[in-house]
């Protein structure tokens, strides 16, 4: 026994440099060309992660995907599950977790066709087995949910936007309370004033035992006249105030409210900037007090031209230190294709650290982070999808990244880094039963680089020093099995694993 947790001590140790592991890795479904991350989950254990999303088929017809990833996000089981007919999706970005055991989650069931929509809510277990599945709403209607958090009485608050009960818009943000075993005990539905529509995209519970939502208001067909808006209601769902935030334009069409003190919240979204010769949307970030809604402090940040847009696309996620994570979407390319990732570090006060932007394949694909969380080992786990223009396909896309943000060892960090395969370590072919190359990045100081090789017992197997860009060396004698590779240098380290087959 000793030897074993020795052995696996020192496997974690060479895949695990300074604390830290790093993935960047996409997973492709066979049966679909879109396969979506709607959120993921870090195992206790270091074990691994769980990623919930979903796939289309043909006829409307959509499958929740479990994808469970070891430590390194390689692949350990796959579900898919339907158990209604046409689709089921879940919904991005936020899900509640019971003791690392049990998940509760929302989605969408389109009970008719694509006109017509009610809340799917799931609880799960971590083999990714459906516990329970409930369904909301007319059928006739569209009632999509968006966000849901666990309330004090272990119950559930759900958000979203409906057509149905009762709404006198062409569509109103509600609030569904349901209890711990999914049954409804009420619901509420809000017209937000002077809008023609609104719809809700995040919830947060209060320290009086109600409610506080965000979202987006539109006053006009044209959709070019919006705000952000937050309501708080009280523990039964009546409206206590609503306030709206943002420019005289169209702004975001999304925005998330969190709890970030004992009555002050962070809303975040984006807003639409005027300079002169056209519009552009900026993040933006505000402190407000729970009391009514007004800004504490707010903070708006981007390119300086026309024709640029981000903005946030999740709940704002609160460190330890204080300090607050972001992610969402930018436009940089005037009109021209691609949309790239962001991860925004914010400090408490509201002051931007750093901001990062990820390509998987090129700024000419769109890339988009649904779901982030704070890892064990202080960083970032995160997930969501690309369209990769050239293929074309909509892979799932999961990366592990560090406390900068970084998919590597020893990045670079400043304002608008964005990172890329560019900077990756290729190893190729992997499985292979001949010859294995590893090729650096262009930017890792090749001097004094050394290359060693571990089999699965953690005995070095080979070693040797690299002085060229590409390095190939013959695996033909070892034998079959699970090696590791660890590729170190005076800055830099890389790790992995390798399959001799």
């Amino acid at each position: 026994m000793k030897r074993l947790i020795l052995l696996l001590f020192f496997i974690f140790s060479i895949l695990s440099i300074k604390g830290q592991t790093y993935f960047n890795n996409e997973f492709t479904n066979d049966s679909s060309m879109w396969d979506n991350g709607a959120f993921v989950h870090e195992f206790p254990d270091t074990s691994g992660y769980l990623v919930v999303g979903f796939f289309p088929m043909p006829g409307y017809i959509g499958y929740i995907r479990f994808h469970r990833l070891n430590i390194l996000g390689d692949t350990v089981w796959t579900k898919h599950y339907r158990n209604r007919p046409l689709g089921q999706i879940a919904s991005l970005g936020n899900y509640i977790n019971l003791g690392d055991t049990n998940f509760v989650f929302v989605g969408t069931y389109s009970p008719e066709s694509s006109d017509s929509a009610q809340i799917n809510l799931f609880k799960i277990d971590d083999s990714g087995n459906v516990l329970w599945d409930y369904i909301f709403g007319d059928p006739s209607k569209e009632t999509n949910s968006f966000d849901i958090q666990q309330t004090k009485d272990g119950g559930y608050i759900i958000t979203g936007y409906t057509t149905g009960w009762g709404a006198n818009n062409i569509a109103n943000s509600f609030l569904l309370k349901v209890d711990s075993l999914g049954n409804e005990e009420w619901k509420k539905v809000y017209s937000i004033p002077s809008g023609i529509y609104d719809i809700s995209s995040s919830v947060d519970t209060t320290n009086d035992n109600g409610y506080i939502i965000s979202g987006s208001v539109t006053y006009n067909s044209t959709g070019n006249q919006s705000d952000i808006f937050v309501l708080r209601a009280d523990s039964l769902g009546a409206m206590q105030w609503i306030t709206t935030y943002g420019s005289p334009y169209g702004d975001w069409g999304r925005a998330y409210v969190k709890k970030s003190g004992l009555n002050d919240y962070l809303l975040a979204g984006g807003i639409s900037i005027d300079y002169g010769n056209g519009l552009n949307s900026q993040t933006y970030l505000a402190k407000i007090d729970g009391q009514n809604g007004n800004i504490i402090w707010s903070d708006t940040s981007g390119t300086d031209q026309s024709g640029y847009d981000e903005g946030f696309d999740s709940t704002p996620i609160i460190l330890n230190s204080g300090d607050i994570v972001l992610i969402g979407a930018v436009d940089r390319t005037l009109g021209g294709a691609g949309v790239s990732a962001l991860l925004c570090k914010y400090s408490s006060a509201g002051v931007k650290q750093w901001d990062r932007v990820y390509n998987k394949y090129g700024a000419n694909n769109n890339n988009y982070f649904w779901d982030i969380h704070e890892t064990y080992d202080k960083g970032f786990i995160i997930c969501g999808d690309f369209l990769n223009i050239s293929v074309p396909v909509q892979p799932l896309w999961v990366l592990k990244l560090d406390s900068m943000g970084c998919d590597t060892i020893n990045c670079t960090v400043g304002i608008e880094d964005e990172i890329s395969e560019e900077n990756e370590l290729l190893v190729y072919p992997n499985p292979s039963n001949t010859f294995i190359s590893f090729e650096l990045p262009f930017n890792l100081n090749q001097i004094n680089a050394e290359l060693r090789l571990f089999n699965i017992t953690g005995k070095e197997v080979f070693v040797k020093k690299i002085n060229s860009h590409v390095t190939q060396i013959d695996v033909s004698s070892y034998p079959k099995g699970i090696y590791f590779y660890q590729l170190i240098n005076e800055k830099n380290s890389y790790s992995g694993k390798l399959v001799i087959n």
